[in-house]
């Protein structure tokens, strides 16, 4: 019959549980959040592995919600003390009104080991929250736009880093960093091979 919960660990040091109303999980790995096939711009899997925790919501048929906070630890680094660990916490919210088009948001914030309630909160706007922390911390945020057709899907990812929205026009601005990823895949081109053209 029908159960309310499910409990399952898999090969990548992640526990889950599927609820009726979240799916939540925690381990160790790095999280993938966006389109891009190579790399996110967001959070990749191509980073180092970071403890976590993490959970999406579903509001409704076309919006989720996602948070998710980390563990950040350079191991490597010769002298490694707990004053060079860092904690990030991010959240996305992904809206997807039509079948063809999906559009997201997101919040990172990365900073030092301390109790920051207002980061934790899942539902605080981290660019606001940075103010009443000191403004210390390295903030970043960007949108997602992914759209389908037939076979094939076309998506854009936009990344900025520490943006000053005073001089939101000036791109050779010190403090205005940002990314871009454009991409373009072609699904079964022949039987079980896809194809996929990206830039970042």
């Amino acid at each position: 019959g029908d159960t309310d919960v499910s409990i399952r660990m898999d090969q990548t040091n992640q526990v889950s549980a599927d609820f009726r109303f979240a799916h939540i999980s925690f381990g160790r790995n790095a999280l993938n959040w966006g389109p891009g096939e190579q790399a996110a711009l967001s959070l990749s899997r191509t980073s180092k592995p970071y403890e976590y925790f993490f959970y999406d919501i579903p509001l409704g048929d076309k919006i989720y919600f996602s948070w998710m906070t980390g563990f950040l630890r350079d191991e490597e680094a010769f002298g490694a003390t707990e004053d060079q660990d860092k904690l990030i916490t991010a959240h996305r919210i992904e809206f997807q009104p039509f079948k063809w088009f999906m559009f997201s948001i997101y919040e990172t914030v990365v900073y030092s080991h301390r109790l920051a309630l207002s980061y934790i909160n899942p539902f605080s706007l981290y660019y606001i929250s940075e103010v009443s922390e000191g403004d210390r911390d390295n903030k970043f945020g960007g949108m997602d736009f992914v759209f389908r057709f037939m076979e094939s899907k076309l998506y854009f990812s936009l990344f900025l880093d520490d943006w000053d929205f005073g001089e939101a026009l000036n791109l050779n601005y010190y403090h205005n960093i940002g990314a871009i990823t454009a991409g373009y895949k072609i699904y079964d081109v022949v039987p079980k091979f896809d194809l996929t053209l990206e830039y970042t």
